[in-house]
């Protein structure tokens, strides 16, 4: 039986655009919901840290982290301008069982946007999608599953990733296809939150690859 609330979802929104959609709907799934916005990169780093050594994980029968931020190659930056910024690697090792026991053999789901405002690269082979209420381009790439490594500290863990330009900021309206999808499917498979991950939220990504300029690229492990 779920535990009753399910456990924490964390929402750090430092881009301030769609943290507020997320914690109504992780609350709706019966999540006990805390919400951070416009934290700067060593903010963020000292608020995971304290939410992964919460007394009481060890009641939960899951966790979700939700992240949107500004990036420079596999680093958040929040909403600093300039700095080293915090490593995603970091960010996922706070949560392994070796550093957050009570949540160990649990479910943690991690679902990153990331705004990219280095400077653009071409990236061959991908596929997108356009928006089509806006009419402005955003793309998806495919979704590339890979293995989850089989090292046990780290094997219980979900990770979802959206590279998008950070162009896509300056864009009126802006809402990213990435959350789009993912919100969608939590709403329509609230009973089945976990397979929905895996796969309604999947295909609801591979739905909206239609455009052939990639400016979003999703990582799914």
């Amino acid at each position: 039986m779920p535990s009753d609330p399910r456990g924490v979802c964390l929402i750090i929104d430092c881009v301030g655009t769609e943290g507020d959609e997320l914690e109504q709907i992780f609350k709706a799934l019966n999540f006990h919901v805390i919400t951070h916005k416009l934290l700067s990169a060593r903010d963020v780093q000292s608020t995971l840290r304290e939410v992964a050594h919460q007394q009481g994980h060890h009641r939960a029968s899951a966790f979700v982290c939700c992240i949107i931020s500004r990036s420079r190659s596999s680093d958040l930056l929040a909403t600093d301008s300039h700095g080293p910024g915090l490593s995603l690697d970091t960010v996922r090792r706070l949560f392994t069982s070796d550093s957050c026991p009570g949540l160990a053999g649990k479910p943690k789901l991690f679902f990153i946007q990331s705004y990219d405002v280095s400077e653009p690269q071409r990236c061959a082979g991908c596929m997108g999608c356009e928006d089509e209420e806006g009419g402005e381009l955003e793309t998806d790439a495919p979704v590339l599953l890979c293995r989850v490594r089989t090292v046990p500290v780290d094997a219980d863990i979900f990770w979802s990733h959206c590279w998008t330009k950070g162009q896509q900021l300056e864009v009126p309206n802006h809402q990213s296809v990435y959350l789009k999808a993912l919100r969608s499917s939590l709403t329509e498979g609230q009973k089945s939150l976990f397979l929905l991950c895996k796969a309604e939220f999947s295909a609801s990504l591979l739905q909206s690859s239609v455009s052939h300029d990639p400016s979003e690229i999703i990582l799914i492990c």
